[in-house]
């Protein structure tokens, strides 16, 4: 009987280790699936997430400094170019009615229609004389809150300064754009300015 009760251990052993066996491997699959699901949501998130503290012309990078908290936003030099940095700052009133597409030099730098952006175009800069060009859209009647009064604006201040920061002086705009909410067309505007390092 010893050996009947022995016999009888082994065999349920040998299915416990079985079972055991098989646990341990869907544990395994399991914790693959969830690596891989964890590392794509992840992924995505960062792929959609605002990164700051990027060189200039970072594709996808967005540059708001209000969403800084006052903080001075990071800015890394262009090696081998100007000394300067670069940038637009867009300011005025939300809903005036225009988007507005910046190019420098020929390549889309981005679009603007509400203030308090700040978009770093150092990489865009040559050393010289640099062309503007101004897209103007008018926007639909939902995004034109105070429309036909000129008393708001969006204005856009290109601006040069040893680092890029939000309390930049008059003397340091290079040029400014400006569309009022009493503006009912589109516009496209050229304009000029001259790196002087």
């Amino acid at each position: 009987m010893k050996s009947g009760t022995q016999g009888n251990t082994t065999s349920s052993g040998s299915s416990g280790g079985v079972m055991a066996t098989a646990k341990g491997m869907l544990i395994l699959i399991l914790l693959i699936v969830l690596a891989g699901a964890g590392g794509y949501f992840f992924g995505t998130y960062q792929k959609f997430a605002p990164v700051q503290g990027v060189p200039p012309g970072t594709v996808g990078a967005i540059s708001d400094s209000s969403s800084l908290g006052g903080q001075t936003p990071l800015t890394m030099s262009t090696p081998g170019r100007l000394k300067n940095q670069y940038w637009i700052q867009s300011k005025g009133d939300q809903h005036v009615g225009y988007s507005i597409a910046v190019f420098v030099n020929g390549k889309l730098v981005d679009k603007f229609f509400t203030p308090n952006k700040t978009v770093d175009i150092s990489n865009m800069v040559k050393p010289g004389e640099n062309q503007v060009t101004f897209q103007s859209k008018l926007l639909p009647a939902g995004m034109r809150e105070h429309s036909g009064n000129s008393a708001y604006s969006l204005s856009l201040d290109f601006v040069s300064a040893k680092t890029i920061r939000p309390n930049y002086t008059q003397s340091d705009v290079l040029l400014s754009y400006k569309r009022t909410a009493a503006d009912f067309e589109d516009y496209n505007d050229e304009m000029s300015f001259v790196t002087l390092e």
